[in-house]
């Protein structure tokens, strides 16, 4: 079955009496229009969003029957803890050069497992862990202005 558009997003709906599957995407799959997967039911279904179309974690995927609900898969992420500003910011720096999408909550920065950010926060001393989970929500936007180069004074 093709699913071809985001009929409602999460808390916009309610699936009571309906038979829903759901569908498991990392935050990289969500980020594409065309995407092949597998529901928890062992159906294969397609999904061909229109330009522009991003997928978020609760979206109900249709036209069709049975409806299906995308979820935010769990992921390898690194969890960075800083415990001060100076941290903090040292993080963030080894993070924007490696131009990697982040999560910022009060706690924390959650952001993909990558293993020569890792490397580089250990060496800054800045404290981290590998966890599993999923990633919802979007990631902090890039700056405006557009796209920096490291060689620009």
């Amino acid at each position: 079955m093709l699913y071809t558009a985001i009929v409602a997003r999460r808390g916009q709906y309610d699936l009571a009496g309906r038979d829903a599957e759901f569908v498991e995407l990392t935050w990289q799959q969500r980020q594409k229009r065309r995407i092949r997967a597998v529901t928890d039911r062992g159906r294969e279904v397609g999904i061909l969003l229109p330009e522009g179309g991003l997928l978020q974690d609760g979206d109900l995927l249709g036209p069709g029957d049975p409806p299906l609900v995308v979820r935010a898969a769990p992921e390898l992420v690194l969890v960075i803890w800083p415990r001060s500003r100076e941290e903090m910011g040292r993080g963030a720096h080894q993070i924007g050069n490696r131009h990697i999408q982040a999560w910022i909550t009060e706690e924390a920065i959650v952001v993909l497992d990558d293993s020569v950010l890792s490397q580089q926060l250990q060496a800054a001393g800045v404290p981290y862990r590998r966890e599993v989970r999923p990633l919802a929500g979007s990631p902090v936007p890039p700056p405006a202005g557009g796209h920096h180069h490291h060689d620009d004074p």
